[in-house]
């Protein structure tokens, strides 16, 4: 009950400028939602205040989500294994802008989720590893590798052996691969 106490005794510290300043950096959250977000929050990361790989990935809407680590990380913006406040707060309102925006949108979050390395390109590693996630044991790890291969070769049009973001839009929107490689 305590704990219940300081999270909404922090929500309500939400204030103008705290929200301005997420805003700036593309969350486009209201005032309400931003409280709603942090009351969810510090819910959620109990007295440490923080959101940690295991809080995160019990989130309900993650359940069983394949790549819940990956989004953790995207998440994790300073790499130090824990989500924070604000790093929260910047992430849900992104993702309230992909989920209301148009596909290209979407499309560029499935993309950094894929590009594993952060090089801003999808490569052999990224994909193969991607698609195991996807896969799980259904297929061998050289049935994986042969998949990530040949998709790279038919939408690599520039011949640096990896895709690009429009490349990769061209590979998630073919024919049956784009129910396949989604998140």
């Amino acid at each position: 009950a305590a704990q219940e106490a300081m999270g909404n005794s922090l929500a309500k510290t939400v204030n103008k400028e705290d929200l301005a300043a997420l805003n700036e950096k593309g969350a486009s959250l209201t005032l309400m939602e931003t409280a709603r977000l942090k009351r969810r929050f510090f819910k959620l990361a109990g007295a440490d205040e923080v959101l940690t790989r295991d809080e995160f990935a019990g989130l309900p809407e993650l359940a069983g989500n394949p790549f819940a680590r990956r989004v953790f990380e995207l998440f994790d913006e300073d790499g130090d294994g824990r989500i924070t406040w604000k790093e929260f707060a910047l992430a849900m309102g992104q993702l309230k802008n992909v989920t209301s925006a148009g596909s290209d949108m979407k499309k560029r979050l499935i993309f950094r989720v894929y590009d594993l390395d952060g090089d801003d390109l999808v490569g052999l590693r990224d994909l193969t590893e991607m698609i195991g996630t996807l896969v799980g044991r259904q297929f061998s790890p050289t049935q994986i590798s042969t998949m990530a291969r040949q998709a790279i070769a038919e939408h690599d049009t520039d011949g640096d052996n990896a895709l690009s973001f429009r490349e990769f839009k061209a590979l998630i929107t073919s024919n049956d691969l784009q129910h396949k490689f989604i998140v």
